[in-house]
């Protein structure tokens, strides 16, 4: 979970491309997707570490909270999709044995 918070310490890094990906995807769209980014980017990006945080502070608890629940599920969804990306993984790729 540390290692993912300084992940998040650079938000447009090509890992994290699929946990904020972009609202605009048309070519087109440029300024619309830089200014959603101006303005989303830094609320996305603490929701993401305040998430990783309740998930730290809980690690040692016997029963989680539904808030808790939450944090560790969409922590544990954003690691994966960060591991997905940096292994280059499909949602159409084979399994692997």
């Amino acid at each position: 979970m540390r290692e993912f918070l300084e992940l998040l310490a650079d938000p447009g890094a090509p890992v994290l491309h699929r946990i904020f990906p972009p609202a605009y995807s048309d070519p087109a769209h440029v300024g619309m997707q830089d200014e959603y980014r101006r303005l989303m980017q830094e609320d996305l990006v603490e929701r993401r570490r305040a998430e990783c945080e309740a998930v730290m502070a809980s690690a040692q608890a016997t029963e989680l909270t539904e808030e808790q629940l939450l944090a560790w599920s969409r922590s544990i969804n954003a690691i994966r999709l960060a591991l997905g990306t940096y292994l280059d993984g499909r949602a159409d790729d084979p399994p692997r044995a």
